[in-house]
């Protein structure tokens, strides 16, 4: 398994918040990722490499 780690972030463009994920692969982390979306911006991390970011639901 591989660690990921999912960082909630505000509309300031602060962190309110990380989630610690375990995850075969990216494609997993990803689908877990977008289950966590409740409005804020969240940015999905491997380490140093920025694996995903999920936008608001509002700029969609």
């Amino acid at each position: 398994m591989q660690q990921y780690c999912a960082f909630r972030i505000d509309s300031l463009g602060k962190v309110i918040g990380t989630t610690k994920l375990s995850c075969a692969d990216d494609t997993e982390a990803k689908r877990r990722t977008e289950a966590l979306r409740d409005g804020d911006e969240i940015q999905l991390w491997q380490c140093d490499r920025l694996v995903a970011v999920f936008k608001t639901r509002a700029s969609h």
